[in-house]
């Protein structure tokens, strides 16, 4: 699933609906494009897809509402790990999907790999 950032500059009125209108739309090609490259490589690699959704609009909702229309059982998102003191004044996505979802969820963070030439890392 792909949510789309997508939202208008408050300067944005000031373009014309045709200008607006095709700004719009190659953004959501965009979109659409990067989800097909992440449902192909999942594919490669072995997995499978059922569906892939393009959503546009707040991330947290959007994710919660897919979810919810599509019967999911579980939810697995990955979290940037942002400082306590970006994420109370930007909001977090997954702590917002966590208290909001209907089923349970899994955030997953970015192990921070070990130090030195040779260290590996590991997901689990």
């Amino acid at each position: 699933m792909h949510v789309s950032r997508y939202t208008p500059l408050p300067y944005y009125s000031l373009y014309s609906d045709v200008i607006r209108e095709d700004l719009g739309t190659n953004a959501l090609k965009e979109a659409q494009k990067l989800l097909d490259t992440q449902v192909k490589q999942i594919k490669d690699i072995g997995g499978s897809v059922a569906q892939g959704h393009l959503r546009t609009g707040r991330l947290d909702e959007e994710i919660v509402a897919t979810a919810e229309e599509a019967g999911v059982g579980l939810i697995v998102m990955g979290s940037r790990g942002l400082g306590g003191v970006k994420r109370a004044l930007m909001g977090s996505v997954s702590d917002s999907v966590v208290r909001h979802a209907q089923c349970p969820v899994v955030v997953v963070r970015k192990e921070e790999p070990a130090a030195g030439p040779h260290a590996e890392v590991r997901f689990i």
